[in-house]
């Protein structure tokens, strides 16, 4: 189908979410990847408005309209202040426009075939950053070259560690760990598989985050961990055992750094580690769940409106985390949640955070608990989740899509 174009270039810049001279937009925000997946969706469904009434949708709408009335009452009666409704408005928005461009496309799919085709085309398509990452690799040494090319497809460039086309280093392991684990899914060559994993394996310990390498860490353990695989299991182990302190030793100082912190966190608080860090990533990583996990508590029901988290994030922290208000750039860090399911829990309540576990294993239960791949792309979108709240974003969203989208459970061979 010739429109597909549109939906395979929505892929291509999916990881692009950074413009140079746009910063205050697009940061995080891969707006020009949903504006080619609109084009998708509008070029081939026969109807846009589409909607089937069935009994599930009419919930789900029912539930949606609900959590928009009650933001907006919020920002109008309570808060005064509708910028949370529409930062929430806007990625609801979005993140209906993914969903309805992705099942278009999942269903114009062979059933047969669903799986493979997909998993081949999103690897295809993302070649050019797989690429452009290893380009940056090549002339990282150079630090003028470097930055001159970084700059022209971001506002914000790393010097210490590549990051791809985003805005963040940490933020590409969001597109590796995607990558990652729809290699498996492909159908290429043994040998095809084994040099996409380990460029993709070679550009995550380049972008030195250390929460990326960790949930790539965590994929392949939960994933891989069976009878078929244990020994390839346990020989890659003793391989990574022997070269961790090489390794460890070339890391830069910034993931280093940021390794010894979590390890002082059996010995040392939450608070006290960011404090002495000097650092506001820190904190929001570590606390701002943890208080957003306070305010759905304290706002049990209904939470405390979509897109309000950042209103209350500061009486919270100096509620809990009272020392951290001293840190340089923690205000910075406020606005968000860093968790999906924290802000879920915040935001709407335990209604929105039970629909939302709901959904999760229904996913699990009757599309891919049969076969291990599967698992592994269940596995990946809950790890893109947990540090990471935008309801808009693609990766977790595409995941949870494609897993949706899986007419029935294959079982693994």
């Amino acid at each position: 189908m010739k429109t597909n174009r549109y939906f395979y270039c929505g892929l291509v810049l999916s990881s692009l979410d950074s413009f140079p001279l746009f910063s205050s937009i697009s940061t995080y925000s891969p707006y020009l990847s949903v504006i080619f997946f609109a084009i998708y969706y509008i070029t081939t469904s026969k109807n846009i408005l589409n909607f089937k009434f069935t009994k599930n949708n009419f919930i789900i709408l029912i539930i949606i309209l609900f959590a928009l009335i009650y933001s907006l009452y919020n920002g109008l009666f309570i808060y005064y202040d509708i910028g949370g409704f529409t930062i929430f408005s806007v990625q609801l928005l979005i993140a209906i426009i993914l969903y309805k461009s992705f099942n278009c496309y999942f269903k114009n799919l062979p059933k047969i075939d669903y799986i493979k085709t997909f998993a081949q085309n999103f690897i295809k398509f993302s070649i050019p950053i797989i690429i452009i990452g290893l380009i940056e690799i090549l002339f990282f040494p150079f630090k003028n070259i470097y930055s001159s090319l970084l700059s022209i497809i971001s506002w914000r460039v790393t010097m210490e560690r590549i990051q791809l086309v985003s805005g963040e280093p940490a933020w590409a392991t969001r597109f590796l760990l995607t990558f990652i684990a729809l290699i498996p899914l492909a159908k290429f060559s043994r040998k095809k598989h084994i040099t996409l994993t380990l460029i993709s394996l070679l550009l995550l310990f380049a972008t030195g985050s250390t929460l990326g390498i960790i949930c790539v860490g965590i994929y392949y353990g939960i994933t891989y961990f069976n009878k078929q695989y244990i020994k390839y299991y346990a020989l890659v182990f003793i391989i990574f055992l022997m070269i961790a302190p090489t390794l460890y030793n070339n890391l830069n100082n910034y993931t280093k750094e940021r390794i010894e912190l979590l390890c002082q966190l059996n010995s040392t608080d939450i608070e006290t580690l960011a404090v002495s860090a000097g650092s506001g990533s820190v904190m929001a990583r570590l606390g701002n769940p943890i208080l957003a996990s306070y305010m759905g508590i304290d706002n049990l029901i209904f939470g405390v409106g979509g897109g309000y988290y950042y209103y209350h994030h500061y009486d919270y922290l100096e509620k809990y985390f009272p020392k951290a208000l001293n840190i340089k750039n923690v205000y910075e860090t406020g606005t968000t949640a860093k968790n999906l399911f924290a802000r879920i829990f915040a935001e709407t309540g335990i209604i929105g955070l039970g629909v939302l576990i709901w959904i999760l294993i229904w996913i699990y239960k009757f599309k891919v608990r049969n076969n291990i791949f599967l698992c592994g792309i269940f596995t990946a979108m809950l790890l893109l989740t947990l540090n990471f709240d935008n309801l808009f974003h693609i990766y977790p969203l595409l995941l949870f899509c494609f897993l949706l989208n899986i007419p029935y459970t294959i079982k693994h061979k």
